[in-house]
């Protein structure tokens, strides 16, 4: 039960990364960042460390694929991937 919610609320992260790119750019803005992590938050069980968060989005190139990255490299278990 505890790896069918894990899936859907990564899923929801995925569909909640692509529909903050508002402008269809695959550029996230500074706007469509705060949106995303606004979203993010919104998920029951799910907290992020805002500031932290962003600045890990813009270092990474603001770009769809860069957060979809960062969302894989925050689950895979390793503690050299992710936000450190």
């Amino acid at each position: 039960m505890k790896s069918n919610y894990l899936a859907t609320v990564i899923d929801n992260i995925f569909d909640i990364i692509i529909a903050s790119d508002v402008d269809g750019d695959f550029e996230l803005s500074d706007k469509e960042i705060q949106e995303l992590i606004y979203k993010i938050e919104g998920i029951e069980g799910v907290e992020i460390d805002d500031e932290l968060c962003r600045k890990a989005i813009v270092l990474r190139g603001r770009n769809i694929d860069a957060v979809s990255s960062l969302l894989r490299d925050l689950l895979d278990g390793d503690p050299n991937t992710g936000l450190g």
